[in-house]
């Protein structure tokens, strides 16, 4: 008979420091233990394995931080940050957008995209594509906007409110867009 496996309960108290600083569009990178997140830190020479969106619900009843992130297998969904912190196997970072005196409406245009884009399904087209380039050099597609892995999710919610140059392709990596200039102070979380 097998054991089941024990449920990670991470300590959370790095991420309540900061959990009322969080708002909308801020980044939060992910450095995975599984085997998956591994392949992809190895493959893409990055210590994220994953990114997703901060999406903060507040009103007068609510104040609620979420992610909304593209996963395997169901594509764009919005979880909570805590429990996805709780249960995460391995570390995370808050990253804040710095992006100056617009920051309200762009802020509250990226909310509004992000929920716009729940339910589309993840890109396995692209991982296909990704993993040719690693193997054989060969040319990755743009990005169809039609279905997302997590970086080209979070790079298209920056292009869509017009944060990103005109000349950079979505295909990003976690890390690329970690390192995106305006995304400013990060916290490890986790």
């Amino acid at each position: 008979m097998k054991t089941p496996k024990k449920k990670i309960k991470n300590n959370i108290m790095k991420y309540l420091k900061y959990r009322s600083r969080m708002q909308n569009g801020d980044v939060i990178a992910f450095q995975g233990s599984d085997a998956g997140a591994k392949l992809i830190c190895r493959s893409t020479k990055s210590i994220y394995s994953h990114v997703g969106l901060v999406v903060r619900i507040k009103d007068v009843s609510i104040n609620r931080v979420f992610i909304a992130e593209s996963v395997v297998p169901s594509g764009v969904s919005l979880v909570s940050l805590r429990r996805k912190i709780e249960n995460y196997p391995g570390r995370a970072w808050w990253f804040s957008l710095n992006i100056g005196g617009d920051a309200k409406r762009k802020r509250k245009f990226i909310y509004k995209w992000a929920m716009s884009e729940l339910g589309k399904r993840y890109d396995f087209e692209l991982i296909k594509y990704i993993a040719k380039n690693v193997l054989f050099k060969s040319a990755i597609p743009e990005a169809t906007k039609e279905q997302y892995i997590c970086s080209e999710y979070v790079a298209t919610a920056f292009d869509e409110a017009h944060l990103l140059p005109k000349d950079i392709s979505l295909n990003l990596t976690p890390e690329q867009i970690a390192k995106l200039p305006i995304l400013g102070e990060f916290k490890e979380i986790i």
